[in-house]
């Protein structure tokens, strides 16, 4: 059996063979031959990206997007969906190579011509969709782990404000969810709350959404509905942080398995309470996010020993309230041991 690397290598033969062949072709007949040379230029592309050669993929995905720009002019209803495809392809190899703000340039011009395919009806919403992913991961890994590390946290906001006004727009809601997301972590990071609060508040709307025709949305509904409950918790606004934090601990509980995510709503939902003086209520959720926070602990201590800490220090100053001053001081020792 020929190993996965071989196989790669062996079409990125095949199609800078296929691009060789086209070129002479289009020498003698470029009307003909043109949409054979942008198709093995894009594929060629493509494969050269997968083989960690962006910066070649770079021209070629160039030269197959100037191409199809030129075969739409003549003939969109032929050629729109190619030329939308190659954009989306040079935009990808761009950001891989961490030119993200170069990137958006080609993802824009695909947006905009998906939205004037009004015709393609689920492949627009695919399409958009994708690019909402892609446009979303831009600065959440690469570039934008980077920019937070150096402090950079001005850049990463015009970043993700540049890809939400890329995709704004009821056709592309369903790809603006990661971005709206990725936007108020930003502003979180700069202690903007306020600010926060709307993109957040969009995400989980079109979360919501979603889910309703798609139960493998609920993850990220629950996880949203986490977020914005804790950032109201950082704006005080704690009657109103009961609402999503209630509804994502019923999610995580009854159609949601993540133990890490249930137990941080748990915890996230006891401070609220605690916070509104329902001591009583606040030392059940917080319980349950102790019960949940220790096996996970045990297993990743990096990962999970601080949130184990906190819950156990919150639940003992619940229990103080209470009166229960036996328990609340071995929640404490057990933090302090952590």
């Amino acid at each position: 059996m020929s190993h996965p690397h071989e196989g790669l290598a062996r079409a990125l033969a095949e199609t800078e063979q296929q691009v060789r062949r086209y070129r002479r072709l289009v020498e003698a007949d470029p009307d003909r031959h043109s949409p054979g040379l942008a198709s093995a230029l894009d594929a060629h592309a493509l494969l050269l990206g997968l083989s960690a050669r962006r910066k070649d993929a770079v021209p070629v995905a160039r030269e197959a997007v100037d191409l199809y720009r030129d075969l739409t002019r003549r003939k969109p209803d032929e050629y729109a969906s190619a030329f939308a495809s190659s954009l989306i392809n040079l935009g990808n190899q761009l950001a891989e190579l961490g030119h993200h703000h170069h990137a958006l340039v080609p993802m824009r011009e695909a947006v905009e011509l998906c939205r004037h395919l009004a015709s393609a009806g689920p492949e627009l919403v695919s399409s958009l969709e994708f690019i909402g992913i892609k446009l979303g991961e831009m600065g959440r890994h690469d570039e934008g782990m980077r920019l937070m590390r150096a402090g950079r946290l001005d850049d990463a906001l015009v970043l993700f404000r540049q890809v939400i006004d890329v995709l704004d727009g009821e056709s592309a809601a369903a790809a603006m969810a990661s971005p709206l997301h990725n936007l108020a972590f930003v502003l979180t990071k700069l202690g903007r709350y306020g600010e926060a609060l709307g993109p957040l508040d969009r995400a989980v709307h079109i979360h919501r959404a979603l889910a309703t025709s798609d139960a493998r949305r609920l993850p990220q509904l629950a996880s949203s509905l986490n977020n914005l409950g804790w950032l109201l918790l950082a704006l005080s606004r704690f009657e109103d942080a009961l609402v999503p934090l209630n509804e994502a601990v019923a999610l995580y509980r009854r159609h949601v398995e993540s133990p890490d995510g249930h137990a941080r709503s748990l915890y996230n939902l006891g401070v609220g309470l605690g916070h509104l003086r329902r001591h009583r209520e606040a030392v059940t959720a917080t319980e349950e996010a102790v019960d949940l926070l220790r096996p996970l602990a045990a297993s990743d201590s990096g990962a999970h020993r601080a949130g184990l800490a906190d819950a156990l220090t919150w639940l003992g100053k619940q229990l103080r309230h209470l009166g229960r001053h036996h328990e609340a001081r071995a929640a404490e020792r057990e933090a302090r041991r952590l």
